[in-house]
C-alpha cells in the first residue's frame, strides 16, 4: 500500500483493536430477560469451543491481518467463560503468544490460578450484578449473593497476585427494584478496588423486545 509516493510498513497491523470471542455458550443464571437466560430454562444449552479450534481461529486473525499483536480478545459475549472446562488452557496459550484479553463474568464460578504473571495480560475483568441482596438475586440471576461477594473477593486477591494490573468493574444492572441497592454495592466495589460502573437493565432476546414494544 502507498500513500502520497510513499510505502506504508503493514507489520503488526491489524484491522481491528478489540475481538469479542464467545468461548462458552453457556451460562448458569436463569434471567428471564436475557436471550441466554430463556435458553437456559427452555433446557437448551451451547457448547465450548475446543481450545484447538480457538487457536486455530485466533492464528488466522493475526495471519489476515485482522488481529494483531495488541488486540484485546474479549472472551466473552452473553456466555460465562468462567463454565469453560479448560479456560485455563485457553488463556495459557494467549498468554505464551503474548496476547491481551479481558473477562466478564457473573462471578458464581471462581477460577484461581497458582502461576505468577497468568493474570498479568488480562486487560480488564467485569463481574455483572442484578443488585446487592439475595431478593434481586432471585429475581434475576437466582445466585446466592453471600457466595458471589465471596466468590468476587477471593479471584480479585488471586488475580491481582498473579499478576493483574488492569480495571476490575462491577457493573451493576438497574432494575426499579434494586435502586436502593447501589449503594452497598459502590461500598463492596471500593472495598475490592473495583470501578463501580452501572446501565439500566434492558430486554435483550429480540422476539420478547418486540413483543414488549408492540
Amino acid at each position: 500500500i502507498h500513500t502520497q509516493g510513499q510505502p506504508i510498513n503493514l507489520k503488526g497491523w491489524a484491522m481491528y483493536q478489540v475481538v469479542y470471542f464467545e468461548i462458552s455458550g453457556k451460562c448458569n443464571a436463569v434471567c428471564q430477560w436475557c436471550a441466554t437466560g430463556i435458553q437456559n430454562k427452555k433446557k437448551k444449552k451451547g457448547r465450548f469451543i475446543p481450545v484447538d479450534e480457538f487457536i486455530r481461529a485466533v492464528d488466522h486473525l493475526r495471519t489476515s491481518g485482522l488481529a494483531g499483536q495488541d488486540t484485546v480478545y474479549k472472551l466473552f459475549s452473553w456466555g460465562e467463560p468462567f463454565l469453560h472446562p479448560k479456560l485455563k488452557e485457553i488463556l495459557n496459550f494467549l498468554n505464551r503468544e503474548n496476547l491481551k484479553f479481558s473477562l466478564s463474568s457473573n462471578g458464581s464460578v471462581p477460577v484461581l490460578f497458582n502461576q505468577a504473571g497468568s493474570m498479568a495480560n488480562m486487560t480488564e475483568i467485569m463481574f455483572s450484578m442484578p443488585g446487592f441482596s439475595q431478593k434481586s438475586y432471585d429475581k434475576i440471576h437466582g445466585f446466592n449473593i453471600d457466595k458471589i461477594t465471596t466468590n468476587i473477593t477471593a479471584m480479585m486477591d488471586n488475580y491481582r497476585a498473579c499478576g493483574f494490573t488492569g480495571t476490575a468493574f462491577l457493573i451493576f444492572h438497574i432494575y426499579q427494584f434494586n435502586m436502593d441497592e447501589i449503594e452497598k454495592a459502590v461500598a463492596f466495589a471500593q472495598a475490592n478496588q473495583m470501578v463501580f460502573s452501572c446501565g439500566f437493565a434492558y430486554i435483550n432476546d429480540w422476539e420478547r423486545y418486540r413483543e414488549y414494544l408492540t
